[in-house]
């Protein structure tokens, strides 16, 4: 019997929608990844599809210039995720102390112990 919470939903990058950020994730099969390298898709490149056809898919990576074509068909065996959040920036005044609480309804006066 399958465990239901283990099953895990494998998005392809041929059915990726137009401008959604993925990061590529496993390459499946020794020749994609080869097809793939040669084409200048890597594991963990971020990309956007840029245009689609019905055989080939134009993919703009994160820090590069020129785009990529790839067939559809390799584009199958190509995994892809959500991409990573980037690293937010720390400012000095993040690492400030909260300035202190204002008491705004006082606690009640304690009697004294004698």
């Amino acid at each position: 019997m399958t465990d239901l919470r283990r099953v895990v939903h494998r998005r392809s990058l041929a059915d990726a929608p137009l401008n959604e950020r993925l990061r590529i994730g496993e390459i499946y099969f020794d020749v994609i990844r080869q097809r793939c390298s040669q084409a200048g898709l890597r594991i963990s490149d971020t990309v956007r599809v840029v245009k689609q056809t019905t055989h080939e898919l134009t993919l703009s990576i994160d820090g590069r210039a020129m785009p990529v074509t790839l067939d559809r068909f390799f584009a199958c065996f190509v995994e892809v995720g959500a991409p990573a959040p980037a690293p937010c920036a720390i400012t000095a005044q993040a690492l400030e102390p909260p300035p202190p609480a204002m008491d705004l309804d006082p606690a009640p006066p304690t009697p004294e112990l004698r």
